[in-house]
């Protein structure tokens, strides 16, 4: 732990950890604690403006869609990294918000649900909240240096350790959902369109094409 209190800081760098990127697997690579997902505006309140732009920010997005299904599939997962239906007890956060809602829920069920606004959305529960909630402040700006793709994974993880000066080990995959099909494959067209808008912002910006 740091000066401030959260392991997302390193002594010359802040990784912004958005949910279901990698951000497992990058922490357990740089030797850091998993921390909660703080956004870019809200470390830049945290430490200051002046040290925020010192500091080298990075954070991973995903297309749009997998990203969504791979929430749908974790969510309804019995036993995760993090979480457990059957032991909540045991698990670091019980068992997960959203699983006695979609364990018997269809993607379609899902995107309905994400729409009416009936998923966890709100602190410390910011999963299906879009990427660029964690990029960009209320105006639009982007706040975040380096922005990687998990679709590319390892090479943008090398050109990141080069940046801060770290050792750039082979990520291991961590806190994977279930899922072992095509993302294109499980999207009917009423599903694809839901997601699409609600996630627009994510599509546009990071230039994501279905």
């Amino acid at each position: 732990m740091n000066n401030y209190g959260c392991d997302n800081i390193g002594e010359n760098f802040i990784f912004i950890h958005i949910p279901k990127n990698a951000g497992t697997s990058v922490y357990r690579a740089l030797g850091m604690e998993v921390s909660r997902h703080y956004t870019a505006e809200e470390y830049k309140k945290m430490i200051g403006d002046k040290q925020y732009k010192e500091m080298f920010s990075f954070g991973f997005v995903r297309n749009p869609w997998e990203r969504f299904l791979s929430l749908y599939h974790y969510a309804r997962m019995d036993e995760s990294y993090y979480h457990s239906a059957i032991n909540p007890e045991k698990a670091k956060y019980g068992k997960h918000m959203d699983y006695d809602l979609l364990k018997k829920a269809s993607l379609r069920d899902c995107a309905r649900f994400l729409l009416e606004g009936k998923l966890k959305h709100n602190p410390p529960h910011v999963q299906w909240q879009p990427q660029v909630t964690w990029t960009h402040d209320a105006n639009g700006e982007n706040l975040v240096k380096f922005i990687g793709r998990v679709e590319n994974l390892q090479e943008d993880f090398n050109r990141i350790t080069q940046q801060i000066g770290r050792p750039a080990p082979v990520l291991a995959k961590t806190n994977a959902s279930t899922s072992k099909t095509s993302y294109r494959d499980a999207f009917d067209e009423e599903t694809r369109q839901i997601v699409t808008e609600f996630y627009r912002h994510d599509v546009e910006i990071f230039q994501y094409q279905f």
